[in-house]
């Protein structure tokens, strides 16, 4: 019950940080597409382009690293994690992802940090003018995300994952 519940909510959060994501990518893809007619044709770029793509990236990246977790789509070796017994390997996959959670919870709390330092005094980009502080407020956010989307994997039930493991076995 308590597992679907916070299944779910995860799984909202994690679908409007991809949507948001998306749409930055897109305004991402259009500025620089505006940026190399701009230059190309008219001899004159965007003023401060690569300042505004580099927050968007940092955007895009912390909005959507929940969701790769989601799907489980980071990369892993498992060669040798394969060939353990059943148990050792859901004990080790509980306890990576627990140590994975706290070097999350580790970003989230530096996230704050400079948010806060970035409000007080005021930083910004040197050439657009640009607030830092909600940039290092999304590192934050997207950490915390990905700390709820780890823990929604280590707390999913383990049947799926037992039979996966006998399948992979038999080939």
């Amino acid at each position: 019950m308590i597992y679907t519940v916070a299944s779910k909510i995860t799984h909202i959060i994690i679908k409007l940080c991809v949507w948001v994501a998306i749409i930055i990518f897109s305004a991402m893809i259009l500025l620089i597409a505006g940026n190399i007619i701009g230059r190309t044709f008219f001899n004159h770029p965007l003023t401060g382009t690569i300042e505004l793509v580099e927050l968007l990236i940092l955007a895009t990246v912390f909005l959507i690293v929940a969701y790769t977790e989601k799907e489980k789509g980071h990369v892993s070796v498992d060669i040798l994690f394969k060939r353990l017994p059943y148990r050792i390997q859901k004990i080790s996959y509980i306890v990576l992802n627990i140590l994975n959670a706290v070097f999350f919870l580790a970003l989230v709390v530096q996230g704050i940090r400079m948010t806060w330092a970035y409000i007080h005094p005021f930083r910004a980009t040197d050439i657009l003018n640009i607030p830092l502080a909600p940039f290092m407020f999304l590192i934050a956010f997207g950490s915390l995300v990905m700390i709820l989307a780890i823990l929604v994997n280590v707390a999913e039930p383990t049947k799926l994952n037992k039979q996966q493991n006998t399948e992979s076995d038999r080939t």
